[in-house]
């Protein structure tokens, strides 16, 4: 376990919060055959524990597990008992909040995680040197593509334990996030982009629409049916949708972002207005 406690003390110094869970087996927080206890306790005794940053899930259909060294420092836990009665709903659901995945041995459940990881472009350290799902793992992240260096490949797949290999195991974990966030925000600008396109196409077809229609309401004389009527009425609806569809394509002076089709409703709601004043009058 001695790898498990300098792992959760490099963690600690590292800035990173820790979540943990707990199931049958391991209610205590010290059995035999889990990581969590020797991580929590290589946190702890880091000397760099925040307040609330040992996050513990578990299901409540167990007791409240208990770590050692929460008697000592007890406002570095917090606990959350999950809805689910059974451990592997809570485990599996938290894993969309964390910045990152840890893992060290483990069976099935271990593996999933990891490819749930994957999947979620989620930073993951699978420490293959003691072999069982964390090896597994690395085998899917080569072949994932994720952003890991050559050196740090070498140090999750090493035969052997150092003690060097917590710290370039973590300071990799910094390198894997910060490539992935900016795989990210291209995908954002690239999400963007192609709104801002489509938002352009839709405002050109209204206001085409709107060219034609209203110098066409403007030339009836006398709307006495109901299409001239129509006519004059939907001609405004059109041309303020158009408007509305246009305020897209500018930048956004606030942090709520407004769809194509609100806008576009919007901007009818204030074209037909317009068209009921005018007609009024």
């Amino acid at each position: 376990m001695e790898a498990c406690e300098r792992l959760g003390g490099e963690l600690a110094v590292a800035g990173w919060d820790i979540v943990v869970y707990a199931g049958e087996g391991n209610l205590s927080g010290e059995s035999d055959g889990f990581i969590e206890p020797a991580v929590v306790k290589g946190y702890l005794a880091s000397g760099a524990v925040r307040s609330a940053s040992v996050h513990v899930l578990y299901s409540r259909r167990f007791p409240t597990p208990v770590f050692a060294g929460h008697a000592t420092q007890p406002e570095a836990f917090e606990f959350s008992a999950d809805l689910s009665k059974d451990w592997e709903p809570s485990f599996y659901r938290s894993l969309a909040n964390v910045d990152a995945g840890l893992i060290i041995g483990g069976g099935q459940s271990s593996y999933l995680a990891g490819l749930v990881c994957l999947g979620r472009r989620i930073p993951l350290l699978a420490l293959g040197t003691f072999g069982g799902a964390a090896h597994r793992a690395l085998d899917a992240m080569i072949d994932a593509g994720t952003p890991l260096r050559r050196e740090d490949f070498e140090v999750l797949g090493r035969p052997a334990w150092t003690p060097a290999s917590a710290k370039a195991l973590v300071d990799s974990l910094a390198t894997q996030k910060a490539s992935l966030d900016r795989e990210r925000e291209e995908l954002q600008r690239e999400r963007r982009s192609r709104r801002r396109s489509q938002n352009a196409a839709v405002a050109v077809a209204l206001f085409g629409v709107a060219s034609l229609l209203v110098p066409t309401a403007l030339v009836v004389t006398k709307a006495d049916t109901w299409p001239e009527l129509a006519l004059l009425f939907v001609a405004p609806l059109v041309a303020g949708a158009s408007g509305g569809t246009v305020r897209t394509l500018l930048p956004q002076t606030t942090d709520a972002e407004i769809s194509t089709l609100g806008s576009a409703a919007l901007g009818a709601v204030a074209g037909g207005i317009s068209g009921l004043l005018y007609l009024s009058a």
